[in-house]
């Protein structure tokens, strides 16, 4: 299954549980059960990779090289 696919299955999900509208906006709905959609769920994990994987670095280009990697992620 796709990545779209799942979070288009993901809000309607949370559309159910909230009982929401068929055509009504999901944003409010994963602020109001303090979840994170798929996409901010992906970004969050890449960030605490990049985090975490830093003390393991032995060269700083080696970092930079990783971040403009996650960066190229973001913009698909």
């Amino acid at each position: 299954m796709s990545f779209r696919k799942l979070f288009i299955s993901q809000k309607k999900i949370v559309g159910i549980v909230a009982a929401a509208k068929l055509r009504n906006s999901c944003r409010g709905l994963f602020e109001r059960f303090e979840i994170l959609h798929l996409p901010c769920e992906r970004r969050f994990s890449l960030m605490k990779f990049s985090v975490n994987t830093k003390k393991n670095f032995k060269h700083i280009h080696l970092y930079i090289i990783l971040i403009q990697r996650i960066s190229t992620v973001f913009r698909a």
